[in-house]
C-alpha cells in the first residue's frame, strides 16, 4: 500500500449510506453562517437532496431537521448542536 492510498479520504459510507465528505457537502447547504453549532433555519432549493441534508444534521448535531416547503424552496429548521447538549 503506498502514501497516496493511505491518506486517501475513505470512500465507504459512514452514516446512512453518505461519505463523510458528502455529509459535510450537504451540511455545509444550512450550517449556521456565525457558528455550525448554533439553531439552524435555511432555504434549499426543492431538489436538494433532502434525506442528505436530514442525515447531515443529525450526523454533526444529533438534533433532526423540519422542512417546510415554500414556494420554490424549502427551508430546513433544527435546533442545532448546542440545544442537544442541555
Amino acid at each position: 500500500m503506498d502514501i497516496e492510498t493511505l491518506e486517501a479520504p475513505d470512500p465507504q459510507p459512514s452514516f446512512r449510506g453518505y461519505t463523510h465528505a458528502e455529509l459535510e457537502s450537504h451540511f455545509n447547504l444550512i450550517r449556521p453562517a456565525l457558528n455550525w453549532k448554533a439553531p439552524i433555519e435555511a432555504v434549499v432549493p426543492p431538489n436538494a437532496d433532502l434525506n442528505g441534508i436530514e442525515s447531515a444534521i443529525i450526523y454533526f448535531t444529533g438534533s433532526s431537521g423540519e422542512f417546510i416547503k415554500r414556494g420554490n424552496a424549502v427551508v430546513v429548521i433544527a435546533p442545532g448542536y448546542w440545544a442537544m447538549q442541555e
